[in-house]
């Protein structure tokens, strides 16, 4: 039991420094405290020039759902909602069929997870992993 504690602890330790490294670099770019809402304002806007790129050529011409997937549950992590599934297809800009074939390829990555509502048990959620959320967290940061 205790070399299974101490991987435990190793692992723990290695996220740790990871988090410090990732705050160290967003502390440099913005000093001020605003890392959060910037990261999730780029978010926002890498998603709102999506959508406004689909408004001005035609239906179905460009395609990442996964990319708008994760943007969408990234800004809605920043806001302290879940999505639905339902939800997160829309996001995406795809029906229920091709939806679960690409949560499931999400899944697979170990990028999102699949919660139950707490107050409705019947609805079921979405949302980032931690590893997800980290990745995305980095991209954003490079992109500031």
């Amino acid at each position: 039991m205790q070399q299974q504690d101490t991987l435990l602890i190793n692992d723990a330790l290695v996220s740790v420094r990871q988090a410090l490294v990732r705050i160290a670099s967003l502390s440099k770019a913005w000093p001020d405290g605003r890392v959060g809402l910037t990261l999730c304002a780029m978010a926002e806007r890498l998603y709102s020039e999506r959508r406004q790129r689909d408004a001005h050529f035609p239906p179905g011409l460009f395609g990442e759902p996964a990319w708008d997937l994760l943007l969408a549950l990234f800004i809605a992590q920043e806001e302290g909602r879940r999505l639905s599934v339902a939800d997160a297809f829309t996001a995406a800009g795809i029906g229920a069929s091709a939806g679960k074939t690409l949560v499931a390829k999400l899944k697979r990555a170990g990028l999102i997870a699949p919660v139950v509502d707490p107050n409705d048990r019947r609805l079921r959620l979405l949302t980032l992993t931690r590893d997800g959320s980290d990745r995305l967290t980095d991209y954003l940061t490079r992109l500031l």
